[in-house]
């Protein structure tokens, strides 16, 4: 490990040593990973850092005869605790480390969001400040990209570099960059043959952009010039040995060159055919028309030393499934990028790891592509002598039939289609290109209107005379390549290879029914993503097994995925997870959140440390979320709802967080349970609404709604339209495949195809149960559904007491009262179990009920047939006016005095708890105070509530059963008092409120009507005259049950 202590050495003395760091705009040629392993290979040191394909040093290290193994930070540096000699340790990124290491106080600053990969999050918020920027693949901050809130779009590697040569001078190439803002596998630059200058290419293509239509007007303004083009790395650096000098006097114009100047010079025709020329020399020199991909670069760069952790790659290029350290060692597996994929680690390579899987996006692209390409048939009638029935447009074997004329009795048309498939994604941007390429140049032209002349076939003869020049390491390569004669059977099948290329893109069947399979894809898509995908498909299972994943952003799968008749949860490589699958209806099982799965990841991590080292482990709730209070043995502190640090108090050493915000808290609701159960409702008719208010405005194909119910998602990119956040959420929702999702689905439907008719009779079938609460949001114990006509009892929790079910009744069903209820159980009690139905309130005593008080019960309205309900059912009511009647019924509450045997209780009337035992008269007799006098308030002679009451602080108005009037308290050092006497008037009985009133005259009161909180006057009058003389009303009467609650029903 001797290179880890020889930094400052190469700092001081390797490149660019004398100089500060570098700004993000300079292009690192050799990075800090890579100097230190060049150095360590010269020394013949024992270790050697293994460094990623982009310069970045591998999380998991090892001595060179793989002895021992241990994780480093993004610095190089160990890791201390994690070094170990029988197996791999498993070592976080660099985004999970520095993120424990902030959480654990280690290091300052804010601490950054990871993916589920272990990659940096592309945008980072400080959530304390309101601020949002981007950060690079290292985590590095991008500049220029902090603002408040989060940035619309993060700038790529490439636009970054080519954003700092507007601040350079001197020779200035741009780099050429994708539209992701990645760098193009290809990049070009423009030489002066007389000096070896480099050209000011930004210069020139901003002045000049038409000179780059053609290579005549190109040569006529600069004639001493040729490029050189290279395979770039992730970072934009030239990958050894992949650089060709490309000369330009004998490049051919091509029918692309009149189009209009393109905006950018990585979309000339200019670069396009550099491009191309380049991809051929590979195709002939390695059997493949792309750069080398990141595992072939990583693996190229271990093989010239003697370390153990050699990458193995697929026949794609992608990181093979299995990794196993050279020699023999330990395996792991890995996904095609080359991200450890939790699980087992043992010796050898019996370790079981899957086939190699695509990364999501392409899993999906082949769904589709097996799902779209068999276009329609042709229209039926009658086929010519010399036609016979082919298969669909756009399918496997449409491309099929063709090629099979063009290759060797021994050839294979299936590995030439999907080779074809990865040279045609080389040649052409996108699918609208190739349909264009097509379209404007024959058959017979085509090869040499897209390579400038004849050079794929030069090339498949190996004639690069006038085309290649000797600059480059490529060049070194081709001659090497001709002396070995051990490479001589791979050589001719390359150029076998090289030739039946030529011959498909010269063929007319080949290239009609490209041109078929083309019309059925966006023309943004890339030829990759439709040809490959469709390649692969000739040998895969029909369409009506297709499942079509879903994709987060980064080619990772979505944790939960469906089918039509399951959904289950998947780890981000797109393996299930064991367990987790749930039938359809069921509702979406609970997936992993990002408490657990970080949780998941340090308790491994934990496992193969030392004893004594200290490794942060999230604590998370039982859903999931991250606790507020986290504790890393040597210190406590605090975290949002998404894991960042949040601000804490600390009071005697203690940790106190702030409580977690309640999104809804603007919009709060009583605590009962029933308004609780009301909200849901309310939220899915608001749900439904949504849905009713987007099918208006926007045209839904049926066909879309149907691969919704098969669990299949298009993205607007995907449909080729723009699709609002709304829609997409709510999209999203209805995927979640569980039954509220259905019920929504079904109900929106109907309302939506019921709504233009406005019928009243037909919308109120289908309208959802809507709870029934009091003005605490606590269950009424009568409960009616509008659609049915039913109604029924619930007890204080809502549920439903049997045999109280009734269908359109007369009058609303008499429901027992919580002390009814809890009589008849003592009654049962003689001969069934007495544990099973006597609850814990009233196991002492056998409940004894009021039978006066009256207690409102529900809105009506009139009628001509005389007062009903919201559900059609006739009611009596005590008293109307207008259109609006009230229905009364007993109270049936506990009485304040419960016996059992020789012993007696007082308890609370409204919920039977014991407040304390019973006095004994001196007869022996067990006696209760009154409600009031138990509650400790001001009471009258007889037992009643004195209607004002006072502390040493303030005064009050309270109603008949001491509930205090809502607005009725007064401070009394302003030295005044409420009126609260009671009117003399008979029938002044206010349910669930109370008339305050006050001398208006000697011989009348002036009373007001006053609700209890959540409560409301549903009648028109407030307030009223009371003649004292005679105890009657004058004009308007109030009734006993004008308060109303403030709850719909």
């Amino acid at each position: 490990m001797s290179w880890i202590l020889i930094p400052a050495l190469l700092l001081a003395c390797g490149p660019g040593g004398t100089h500060s760091k570098a700004s993000e705009y300079q292009l690192e040629s050799v990075s800090q990973c890579e100097s230190l392993r060049s150095v360590s290979v010269a020394r013949q040191q024992t270790s050697l850092p293994h460094c990623t394909e982009d310069g970045q040093f591998r999380s998991i290290q090892c001595s060179t005869g793989g002895e021992q193994c241990w994780c480093v930070d993004a610095q190089g540096q160990e890791i201390v605790g994690t070094r170990t000699s029988d197996s791999l340790p498993r070592c976080p990124s660099p985004c999970l480390l520095l993120r424990q290491q902030v959480l654990a106080g280690l290091q300052g600053g804010v601490a950054p969001l990871c993916q589920e990969s272990g990659d940096f999050e592309a945008v980072q918020c400080d959530a304390s400040r309101g601020r949002c920027w981007c950060v690079d693949r290292q985590g590095m901050e991008v500049y220029g990209t902090r603002q408040s809130g989060r940035p619309a779009r993060c700038p790529g590697g490439c636009e970054v570099r080519a954003r700092g040569l507007l601040h350079t001078s001197g020779g200035r190439t741009p780099p050429q960059c994708s539209d992701g803002g990645g760098y193009l596998p290809v990049q070009c630059q423009f030489i002066n043959t007389t000096d070896q200058s480099q050209l000011d290419l930004l210069d020139a293509y901003n002045r000049f952009p038409e000179v780059f239509a053609s290579f005549s007007s190109f040569r006529k303004a600069f004639p001493l010039v040729s490029s050189y083009c290279y395979c770039s790395d992730s970072q934009g650096r030239e990958i050894d040995n992949t650089g060709v000098e490309l000369l330009l006097s004998e490049v051919y114009d091509t029918v692309f060159s009149d189009l209009r100047p393109a905006h950018l010079f990585s979309r000339s025709n200019v670069y396009r055919v550099l491009q191309r020329r380049l991809l051929a020399v590979r195709l002939a020199l390695t059997g493949r028309f792309t750069c080398p991909t990141p595992c072939e670069v990583e693996r190229r760069g271990s093989l010239g030393s003697p370390g153990v952790l050699v990458p193995s790659c697929g026949a794609d290029g992608s990181f093979s499934p299995l990794q196993c350290q050279r020699g023999g060692g330990q395996c792991r597996c890995v996904d095609p990028l080359g991200r450890e994929v939790p699980g087992v680690q043992q010796p050898g390579d019996a370790l079981a790891c899957g086939s190699a899987e695509p990364d999501c996006p392409s899993r999906r692209r082949l769904a589709l592509s097996r799902l779209l390409s068999s276009g329609p048939l042709d229209p039926p009638g009658p086929l010519s002598p010399d036609q016979t029935p082919g298969p669909p447009q756009g399918s496997c074997s449409a491309l099929l039939r063709p090629l099979q004329d063009l290759l060797p009795e021994e050839g294979e048309p299936a590995a030439l289609l999907a080779r074809l498939g990865e040279v045609l994604a080389g040649l052409f941007p996108s699918v609208g290109g190739a349909l264009q390429a097509l379209s404007r140049a024959g058959p017979g032209r085509l090869l040499e209107n897209l390579f400038g002349g004849k050079f794929l076939k030069n090339v498949a003869a190996r004639n690069f005379t006038g085309a290649v020049g000797g600059r480059g390491g490529l060049q070194t390569l081709l001659d090497r390549d001709q002396d070995r004669d051990q490479d001589r059977d791979q050589r001719a099948l390359n150029q076998q290879l090289v030739r039946s290329v030529s011959r498909a893109l010269e063929d007319p069947g080949f290239l009609s029914a490209l041109q078929r399979t083309l019309r059925g894809h966006t023309h943004t898509d890339t030829l990759q993503q439709v040809l490959v995908p469709l390649a692969r498909s000739c040998s895969r299972e029909p369409s009506s097994a297709l499942r079509v994943p879903r994709c987060a952003p980064g080619g990772l799968y979505q944790p939960l995925q469906c089918d039509p008749a399951a959904c289950w949860c998947v780890t981000p490589q797109g393996a299930e997870v064991v367990g987790s699958r749930t039938p359809v209806g069921a509702g979406p099982p609970r997936c992993p959140s990002q408490c657990e799965r970080e949780r998941g990841l340090a308790l491994a991590a934990r496992s193969r440390r030392a004893a004594a080292d200290e490794v942060y482990v999230p604590a998370c709730t039982g859903n999931g979320s991250f606790l507020p209070l986290q504790c890393d043995g040597r210190r406590c502190f605090c975290v949002d709802p998404q894991g960042a640090l949040a601000p804490s108090r600390t009071a005697g050493g203690a940790v106190s967080c702030p409580a977690t915000v309640d999104q809804s808290e603007n919009s709060p609701v009583p605590p009962g349970s029933c308004s609780a159960a009301l909200s849901k409702v309310a939220s899915f008719l608001s749900e439904a609404n949504r849905i009713i208010a987007l099918s208006n405005t926007s045209r839904l194909p049926l066909g879309e709604g149907f691969l919704l119910a098969q669990g299949i998602h298009l993205t607007p990119e995907e449909l080729r339209v723009s699709q609002s956040a709304e829609r997409l959420q709510l999209s999203e929702q209805l995927l979640s495949r569980s039954r509220a999702a259905l019920r929504l689905a079904a109900y929106s439907t109907v309302q939506m195809a019921w709504r233009p008719q406005r019928s009243e009779v037909l919308s109120v079938s289908y309208q959802p149960y809507s709870p029934q609460c009091d003005a605490l949001g606590l269950w009424l114990s009568t409960q009616c559904h509008p659609s049915t006509g039913q109604c029924w009892c619930v007890d204080e929790d809502g549920e439903y007491i049997p045999d109280s079910l009734t269908s359109h009744p007369r009058t609303m069903p008499q429901c027992p009262s919580p002390c009814q209820r809890a009589e008849g159980r003592m009654l049962l009690s003689g001969w069934l179990k007495g544990s099973d139905i006597i609850s814990d309130i009233t196991a002492s005593y056998r409940p004894r009920c009021e039978e006066v008080g009256l207690q409102a019960h529900l809105q009506v309205v009139v009628t001509a047939t005389g007062c009903r309900g919201d559900v059609g059912v006739a009611l009596t009511a005590v008293g109307c006016r207008g259109n609006v009647c009230v229905a009364l019924t007993a109270d049936g509450r506990f009485s304040v005095l419960q016996t059992g045997g020789a012993a007696g209780w007082c308890v609370s009337p409204p919920t039977g708890r014991v407040v304390r035992p019973a006095d004994l008269s001196p007869a022996g007799e067990p006696t209760c105070p009154s409600w009031c006098e138990l509650q400790g308030l001001q009471c009258q002679p007889d037992g009643g509530f004195v209607p004002l009451q006072c502390d040493i602080t303030s005064c009050w108005c309270v109603s008949d059963d001491g509930q205090e009037v809502t607005g009725s308290r007064t401070d009394r050092s302003t030295g005044s008092i409420p009126s609260c006497d009671r009117p003399r008037c008979s029938g002044s009985t206010i349910t669930r409120g109370a008339l305050l009133c006050r001398s208006a005259t000697p011989d009348r009161q002036s009373c007001t009507l006053a609700c209890h909180h959540g409560y409301q006057n549903a009648l028109a009058p407030s307030s009223f005259l009371c003649d004292v003389q005679s105890q009657r009303w004058e004009g308007a009467t109030p009734l006993a049950g004008a308060c109303q609650s403030r709850t719909d029903l």
